[in-house]
């Protein structure tokens, strides 16, 4: 099972050497998925994009945010299959 991808700020974060398994809670024998570790300049990144973010999303009208929200909903739906993880 490969690492699954993080991003932040349009970066993904990769790292083999500090990764973590998500296991099923109600079966630890199946991994849900293999994650890359944040650290502190990753976490530092992250806040400083949602921060920038912030004032432009905020200003946008509030139907124009639904809007977003609810063609992202659509593109996942449509999408889904790659980005369902059963763990088996």
């Amino acid at each position: 099972m490969t690492a699954l991808r993080a991003i932040v700020a349009d970066k993904e974060i990769r790292s083999n050497q500090n990764q973590f398994k998500s296991l099923n809670p109600a079966d630890t024998r199946h991994v849900i998925g293999i994650f890359s570790s944040a650290d502190k300049e990753n976490c530092r990144d992250a806040c400083v994009a949602a921060r920038d973010a912030f004032a432009g999303w905020s200003n946008t009208p509030a139907p124009v945010r639904a809007s977003v929200l609810q063609n992202f909903a659509r593109l996942l739906e449509k999408n889904k299959e790659p980005h369902i993880v059963t763990g088996k």
